[in-house]
């Protein structure tokens, strides 16, 4: 009588082995892997070689799949080759002498190569950085080679240079709107957003921003984003003793030396100058507000 216990052992490594072949894009490792495999397999080795297999399935997948095109999964294929590895250790130790360490060497070389001219013959779009608190002509320009393409690898970025301790990214766009010549407004970038070929500013957190928004202000002809801490609704700002009335008494106040001569919603055009500046005007981490200065 056939053995259906192990049939279905079999069909289980089998789709294991597929899973794990579909999450790589360079397999000879993962060949030699699977080659291994099916050699204990002939060996009556099944019920133990399933779950080794089966581990490797998991691990991989919590890995999850490399993308060529997508930089930021790239340091999963180190994992996945680790993974790998502890795989055939395992094999090895059911059947000592089973794996030829030259040949996994080669196996793993020949990934770690094919991977690389990949790499290098993708496009990198080449990403521009302003500092949001200290606007200048010049942006920070990471190298190419670095191929950042996230929020996240912008970030990590800034703080490996030190040039923010908490930072968060905006994209700057142009020509959106006709409030101003240049029409620009930002948006907040979420951290697995993609941002590659984009121009890009940076606040960093710990100069005192919590609850913010930036503002988009207007003076002498030029764009400018000014980020501004935001009350929540029902909250004062500035002075609990004496709080701010409206929109134009708390520009006096946080900025004395400017006159704002006019505030309005990007959005709809409303004028909101005289009405209150909470977050029940504007929500956090938005650009909708509009302001002109002299």
């Amino acid at each position: 009588m056939p053995d259906w216990g192990l049939r279905s052992a079999k069909q289980e490594i089998k789709a294991n082995l597929n899973q794990i072949h579909a999450h790589l894009v360079f397999d000879a490792q993962f060949q030699l892997f699977r080659r291994t495999v099916l050699e204990l397999i002939s060996w009556r080795t099944t019920h133990r070689v399933r779950p080794i297999v089966t581990q490797v399935s998991i691990d991989i997948q919590k890995q999850g799949r490399l993308v060529t095109e997508q930089p930021s999964t790239h340091p999963r294929r180190l994992a996945h080759v680790n993974i790998l590895t502890k795989g055939l250790t395992d094999l090895d130790a059911l059947r000592p002498g089973i794996r030829n360490q030259a040949e996994e060497d080669a196996a793993i070389q020949k990934d770690a190569e094919d991977f690389q001219a990949i790499s290098n013959s993708q496009p990198v779009d080449e990403i521009e950085l302003y500092d949001m608190l200290n606007p200048t002509p010049s942006p920070h320009k990471p190298p190419a080679y670095l191929r950042l393409s996230t929020c996240r690898d912008v970030r990590k970025y800034l703080l490996c240079q030190e040039l923010a301790s908490h930072p968060e990214i905006w994209v700057r766009h142009q020509g959106v709107h006709t409030l101003t010549p240049e029409g620009r407004l930002w948006s907040f970038v979420q951290l697995n957003e993609r941002v590659g070929g984009k121009t890009l500013e940076f606040i960093n957190l710990a100069k005192g921003f919590m609850n913010y928004i930036v503002v988009l202000r207007h003076k002498d002809q030029r764009d400018i984003a000014q980020p501004i801490e935001i009350p929540i609704q029902g909250n004062s700002c500035c002075n609990d003793d004496s709080p701010c009335q409206n929109l134009r008494t708390h520009f006096q106040a946080i900025w004395p030396e400017i006159r704002v001569l006019r505030a309005i919603t990007i959005s709809a055009g409303s004028d909101v100058l005289t009405e209150t500046f909470d977050t029940g005007l504007f929500d956090v981490r938005s650009n909708d507000l509009c302001i002109y200065c002299d």
